[in-house]
């Protein structure tokens, strides 16, 4: 359940969005949001997703998005945090006298091979 601070904030954002598509004023949003919500068990909030829905169509939604959703994290900064594990793991098993298992040193060289490439392509 939203706070009354953070369902103050939603409706603001969506009249803020309707009002940009549409043209139409604040009041006149609001108005026809509370008349709506007056005629059945619904928030003001729920009808004014409905008046959005209606007044935007699909295509004209994604221009209005702020910033994209996020995407995947860099490689290099994944491998670096890898190498990180592998040689904290390494450490590990050096101070027990365990054998460190090969294909941890395979990664390790893999990763290292890249981090090279990566360095070698932008010139670092």
């Amino acid at each position: 359940m939203m706070s009354p601070d953070e369902m103050l904030t939603a409706i603001d954002a969506k009249v803020a969005i309707i009002q940009q598509v549409s043209g139409r004023t604040q009041p006149d949003i609001m108005e026809e949001a509370r008349r709506r919500a007056a005629c059945s068990p619904r928030s003001v909030l729920d009808t004014l997703y409905d008046i959005y829905d209606e007044t935007v169509a699909d295509e004209q939604r994604a221009p209005i998005a702020i910033r994209p959703p996020r995407g995947l994290v860099p490689r290099y900064i994944c491998d670096d945090l890898r190498l990180k594990e592998i040689d904290a793991a390494v450490g590990r098993f050096e101070e027990r006298n365990y054998a460190i298992p090969e294909e941890w040193i395979e990664e390790r060289n893999e990763i290292m091979k890249r981090e090279e490439d990566r360095i070698g392509r932008s010139g670092v």
